[in-house]
């Protein structure tokens, strides 16, 4: 079906891919509408404004690839893993990311509130500036991820180990953080928050 390296505007509602793999690709505003791309694996693509409303994406394996303001809301992501890739600016309302796997890469500007993700253990990830309201990451283990500015209004942070990832530029007093681990230097964060001074 993809014999080129390049699509634009295409629409793909509805198609039943064929390939095992897709490599080297690049999608701008492309429709995968309602499209079955279960188990398909997928390295070193790039997909701009694309569309996967209601797309069968259980199993995909995807590597390296960029998703850049592309909309998942009600696909079926189970099982699907994402390692290192750049999800700048994708919505994940309305979709069930539970057992999603993420593994490093860029979920910087993303919409991923209400979302399930306890006791995962989330390593190289930039959260920067996405929406994580309402999701419960109870027991999670940060390592080695940004928070920056993003939304933590009702966020469950309880039992969460933060003590290899930055906490800066957040509002500590809207999330949840009972038992949570966090390093003595970031103490600072939630002394300023409720008004505490530390000597």
């Amino acid at each position: 079906m993809f014999s080129e390296k390049i699509y634009q505007d295409m629409d793909f509602t509805g198609a039943i891919l064929q390939e095992d793999v897709l490599e080297d690709i690049v999608f701008t505003r492309c429709s995968f509408r309602e499209a079955d791309m279960t188990d398909l694996v997928i390295r070193r693509c790039r997909f701009d404004h694309c569309l996967f409303f209601s797309a069968g994406l259980n199993g995909i394996s995807v590597s390296n690839s960029a998703f850049l303001n592309c909309d998942f809301q009600f696909a079926d992501l189970f099982a699907a893993d994402f390692t290192d890739c750049k999800m700048t600016g994708s919505l994940f309302s309305n979709t069930d990311c539970a057992t999603v796997g993420i593994f490093g890469g860029d979920w910087s500007y993303t919409d991923l509130s209400h979302q399930d993700f306890r006791k995962r253990k989330l390593e190289n990830i930039d959260f920067s500036y996405s929406n994580l309201a309402e999701t419960d990451f109870t027991g999670a283990t940060f390592k080695n991820c940004q928070l920056d500015f993003a939304d933590l209004r009702g966020t469950i942070l309880e039992q969460c180990d933060f003590r290899e990832s930055v906490l800066s530029n957040i509002d500590v007093t809207a999330a949840r953080w009972k038992n949570a681990k966090i390093h003595f230097d970031q103490a600072e964060v939630f002394a300023l928050a409720f008004g505490v001074q530390c000597y």
